[in-house]
Order: structure tokens, then sequence, then C-alpha cells
């Protein structure tokens, strides 16, 4: 059966800045998707590029305090096959309002049991080089909850504009822009469910205090109409100079390109 967005769910996507779509991912497909990333994880992949977003560059492969894998797409089959599919890249032009959409990026966020730190709150889109703020689809591989490390939101923060960047400090920098987040959801998921949300949406997700990893596969969408704001293209550069361009075909390819 065919996975579709209704005006409702697209409203409260602009309401809130976020959506939770359950059982967006199922079957087979939430089988080959979990499994091929687990073979990135486990360094069985030629990979892109890895970090741990939670240790130093001292970390050895494997015990990784938050693993970060970018560019799935461009080294697997099977995960490019996943990160192109129409379907889910027309639910993402609906949140977007728009009729062109391309691949910005894909990535794995992995946090091992036990050892994992928190993903301080932050606003994506103030760290990104594109002109629009783009829609990510984070897809939960395993029970997340909020002793593993769900995801939180800050419903409505997407109108408040660029306040706070990725926070790689103590986690207070929300704080020492004005942003109180006493309003927070958190948002539980089982494998399969995905949650969407803006870029300019300020979302956090606690520790991983369980034994079980708590891994997610995202996929990033950029409307057909971004242009690069500063130089910095995602891949790495390319040209001189990209401000005003738009992105490239080769490293972003067109999901959905209507007329």
């Amino acid at each position: 059966m065919s996975k579709t967005i209704s005006g409702e769910q697209v409203k409260f996507f602009d309401d809130n800045g976020y959506l939770v779509y359950r059982g967006l991912v199922a079957g087979d497909e939430l089988k080959q998707m979990t499994d091929e990333c687990q073979a990135f994880i486990d360094n069985k992949r030629e990979t892109f590029f890895r970090d741990d977003l939670g240790g130093d560059d001292e970390t050895p492969v494997g015990k990784e305090n938050f693993l970060q894998i970018l560019g799935l797409w461009k080294t697997s089959p099977m995960m490019r096959e996943i990160a192109l599919s129409e379907e889910r890249g027309r639910i993402a032009g609906a949140l977007l309002h728009t009729k062109s959409v391309q691949l910005l990026s894909d990535m794995i966020l992995s946090k091992p049991g036990q050892l994992s730190r928190p993903t301080h709150w932050h606003q994506d889109y103030v760290d990104h080089s594109t002109s629009i703020p783009e829609v990510t689809m984070w897809i939960s591989l395993d029970v997340a909850t909020e002793e593993s490390g769900c995801m939180r939101y800050l419903p409505g923060s997407h109108k408040l504009g660029e306040k706070v960047g990725y926070d790689y400090d103590g986690g207070q920098n929300y704080e020492k822009v004005g942003m109180d987040i006493s309003t927070a959801v958190m948002v539980e998921a089982e494998p399969g469910d995905a949650i969407f949300h803006l870029g300019l949406t300020l979302h956090g997700a606690g520790p991983n205090q369980t034994e079980q990893q708590r891994r997610a596969y995202i996929i990033r969408y950029a409307a057909g109409e971004t242009v690069f704001r500063w130089n910095e293209p995602i891949y790495g550069p390319k040209e001189e100079n990209v401000i005003g361009k738009h992105l490239d075909e080769e490293d972003h390819p067109f999901i959905v390109r209507d007329a």
C-alpha cells in the first residue's frame, strides 16, 4: 500500500515544525534498511564519511560514543534506491510546499547503549549553506524511548528564525539565545516510524541509557529551488564559488521533478 500525506498532516507540520508518521517503512524494506545500516556501522561497507560526534579524532572504529556516517547513498546501491524513493520524496515535497525535491544528504546516527552522549538542543539549518530550510526524515531502526534517547521537539520553534546551531559544548546554547524548552514534546518511536522536521525546528535527544544501541537512518530533502547561500558545498568544493548556484545534480539528484 502506497504512503501518502494528508492536508491535515501538512497543516500540523506547518504549525509545529515536525510530524510523526507511524509505520512509514515496514516489512522487507525496513529489514533491508536496518541490515545495510548495520553493515555500515560494522565497517563492512565503503564509507564516504565516518565521525564520532561524542568522542575525538582518536576514537577507534567501532568504539564511537555517538556515531555519524554520511553519504550512504553514494557507496551502497541499496541505500541509493531507498534515499531516492519517489513516494517519500513526494511526502517531503508536500511539507516543503514544492513540486521539485532533491536529495540533500543521508546519514546514520547510532548511539551505543550505556555509553552515548545526548544530542543537545539545536536547529540544523543554522549550520547549513543552503538557501531554503530543508526537511529531514528521521527513521527509527530500533525502539526509541525516553531512556534510549528518543527525539524531542519544541513545537512552533521553526517560526522564530535562526537562533542556535549544533551545540558541541555544554548544551546550554539555546538558553543563551532565550529559547524556552518548557513546552517541548518527546516522541517515542517503533522501528519504521518516521519523524519529519524542518531545518529551523529546535530539537534534541537524550543519551542512550539502555543496553541496546539506538540507530536512526536520516534523509534530508531540499526544495528544487534551493541555492547555496555561502561557499560550502555539502560534499566538498568542486569549483571556486557556488554561492547563488543550484545544488549540483550529481551530488543532489532530483527525487521529484514535476513541471
